[in-house]
């Protein structure tokens, strides 16, 4: 690792081919780095990025994933990967150790807050159980739960986008259909204006968030979106960081999950 805390750095970003991995990358290359985008699409957006160097990668569920992002940090002297995916965490997660004892750095959170976010069963419980408002959820033995006269969204447990998504105003329907989409689990329709926080959690537990008005959504992600201030909204944004990130909520959560071998059912 370089000894100059600011001379320019080699960073590998993840996820070049939606807008937080482009933005980042872009960031970076402005603030002089010399950044390596990786996209598993040959035609990310972020590999057209001036003074980039693009990289195919597989998917993070692929078996050769691990393979490769070693290879690459290795063969083009990588000082630090950032995950702008988070489909990439939990693979990344497994291997800080191995890259780290070649001098390359991540920053990640701890494995139980990774879980909490990547699994929206896990999100919900830990939102629920620490009094931060979400929409009410139902998922495995507790779809018969399910309220009648409800308008509810069908979605995977695990995902971004809006892949396999479905709003449906019957009970029976929603039943029908948890057996259709992959790991299934119903919520129930809030409507209001959607917005997205991009946060971020400094070492000493500190966070900071913006907040974006989602103006126009293309398959789950906001193509466009316009920045607002609003306290009420901040204060929740920061109430969930805290109790996703705070070591002892998670360990509150690897506890119950030994006990129980899963996520325990929503309320």
């Amino acid at each position: 690792m370089l000894a100059d805390p600011i001379a320019p750095r080699r960073i590998l970003v993840t996820g070049t081919g939606a807008n937080p991995g482009f933005g980042l990358a872009r960031s970076l290359t402005r603030l002089g780095h010399r950044v390596i985008a990786a996209d598993a699409n040959p035609l990310a957006p972020g590999f057209l990025l001036p003074q980039v160097v693009p990289q195919v990668i597989p998917t993070a569920d692929d078996q050769d994933y691990r393979a490769r992002m070693t290879e690459l940090c290795r063969a083009l002297a990588v000082h630090a990967v950032v995950p702008a995916i988070e489909n990439d965490l939990p693979p990344l997660l497994r291997m800080s150790s191995r890259l780290g004892e070649n001098g390359v750095r991540m920053w990640l959170p701890e494995p139980a807050s990774v879980h909490a976010c990547i699994d929206k069963a896990a999100f919900h419980r830990v939102l629920t159980e620490h009094g931060v408002p979400t929409p009410r959820s139902w998922w495995g033995d507790a779809l018969d739960r399910v309220p009648e006269n409800t308008q509810l969204v069908v979605k995977p447990r695990r995902g971004h986008g809006a892949q396999h998504v479905h709003f449906v105003e019957k009970k029976e329907h929603a039943l029908l259909l948890s057996e259709l989409v992959p790991d299934a689990m119903v919520q129930e329709r809030v409507y209001g204006t959607e917005f997205t926080a991009d946060c971020l959690v400094d070492r000493t537990g500190r966070a900071s968030a913006i907040l974006r008005r989602r103006d126009l959504v293309k398959a789950g992600l906001a193509a466009v979106s316009t920045t607002f201030h609003d306290a009420t909204v901040l204060d929740l944004v920061l109430a969930a960081l805290r109790v996703l990130y705070v070591p002892r909520a998670c360990a509150a959560y690897r506890a119950s999950s030994r006990q129980t071998g899963r996520s325990p059912s929503p309320n």
